[in-house]
């Protein structure tokens, strides 16, 4: 009798073990995707702003022309340009007629494992492959 309820009592531990790997599992998936979310929407904001800025100065303008014209802010990208809060690095490709910005995990598979680019025509997509600018088949 001592040892079936020893053994339920290891049964009931091993798969609550099971259960919260599972659970804390779950919870970074979320954590991944909602910081996938932050950064698609500093892409958005940042699209935008280059689209205001050259409505108004007659060119794109780059990401510390952006922040002086208070088009973005720091919450958005650091002060170094580059790197934001949320562990990505924003580049912009701009040239007279086109604006794309492509977002990249600082440190891959920590900060995140997709590279994202807004491309002028506003359409965001994205690629799972490290260190890849190549957007050409989504």
């Amino acid at each position: 009798m001592e040892k079936k309820s020893i053994n339920r009592i290891s049964a009931g531990v091993l798969i609550g073990i099971i259960l919260l790997c599972i659970l804390f599992y779950f919870l970074l998936a979320s954590e991944k995707k909602a910081k996938e979310e932050i950064i698609i929407q500093v892409l958005r904001t940042i699209k935008s702003a280059e689209n205001l800025y050259k409505s108004k100065y007659g060119r794109f303008g780059n990401l510390e022309e952006l922040a002086n014209a208070s088009m973005i802010t720091q919450y958005e990208v650091r002060r170094d340009w580059s790197a934001s809060k949320y562990g990505y690095y924003f580049t912009l490709n701009i040239s007279e007629s086109d604006c794309s910005c492509i977002a990249m995990p600082s440190e891959w598979g920590s900060t995140g494992s997709k590279n994202f680019i807004i491309r002028n025509d506003d359409c965001i997509i994205y690629n799972m492959i490290k260190g890849s600018t190549d957007f050409s088949n989504p």
